[in-house]
């Protein structure tokens, strides 16, 4: 039965909440129903001659650089031998329904990203099934054992999930500003050494310069990005960086 503590306050910055990814979703499904294709290179997605997509590569395939929304035809060259799989979403979604009522089984604080990874809230859900990572490993084990598939569990306070989900987590809250100082201070001499590159070449350090100087202009659009958001929040009075939509 679905966990009952439903009834539970949203603004606590510190619940916890766990992230669910299962691993290469849509190859592991095709894996367990067609076990012959366990230890091979398998590919989910479009034929290479009709300029398909990778939706999903198992790991023997991401040994070879293919990775999930690559071009079909550069991941046949990349892995000839690669067994290409055509997507069956219809069925996909039903074996995520399976994972989401496992989930629901210990929070019914399910946020889904996508068919295969979810946000779970199990603050409330600890009284009934112990600490939250013990929450994870108690839904690994279940997924694993009920419908013989993988997932990766990690675990994140509630304000980290929030700016996740929202797409939000590099803004506000000094995080322009740390990064940008991080990229910025290393750098700061880039630009006179690069003139004297341009006046002198160099062709073994030429490239390199580039690079810092690139470093170094990111660093320094990321503080001015902090510097408006500060600017925009005390005119708007509230003080502090705030998150933009």
């Amino acid at each position: 039965t679905p966990c009952p503590h439903r009834n539970r306050p949203q603004t606590n910055s510190s619940r916890m909440i766990l992230h669910i990814d299962m691993d290469a979703f849509y190859a592991s499904v095709e894996e367990r129903d067609n076990p012959s294709l366990v230890g091979k290179p398998v590919i989910v997605g479009g034929s290479p001659e009709s300029r398909g997509v990778v939706a999903a590569a198992n790991y023997e395939a991401r040994k070879f650089g293919v990775h999930s929304a690559m071009a079909a035809a550069r991941a046949r060259r990349l892995c000839p031998h690669a067994i290409v799989i055509k997507p069956r979403i219809d069925y996909y979604a039903t074996v995520s329904r399976q994972i989401r009522d496992i989930f629901e089984q210990f929070t019914p604080l399910v946020e889904p990203l996508s068919l295969d990874e979810a946000f779970l809230d199990v603050t409330g859900s600890e009284p009934l099934f112990g600490p939250s990572a013990d929450i994870g490993r108690q839904i690994k084990q279940r997924i694993r054992d009920e419908l013989k598939l993988t997932a990766s569990v990690g675990l994140i306070l509630a304000c980290v999930a929030n700016r996740l989900i929202h797409g939000k987590f590099w803004v506000g809250s000094g995080c322009h500003l740390v990064l940008g100082l991080i990229l910025a201070l290393p750098f700061l001499d880039a630009p006179s050494l690069l003139m004297r590159s341009i006046a002198h070449p160099n062709p073994n350090i030429h490239e390199f310069l580039w690079v810092r100087t690139a470093f170094l202009c990111v660093g320094i659009c990321l503080i001015l990005r902090y510097a408006w958001l500060s600017f925009s929040s005390r005119r708007a009075g509230t003080g502090t960086p705030s998150p933009t939509p």
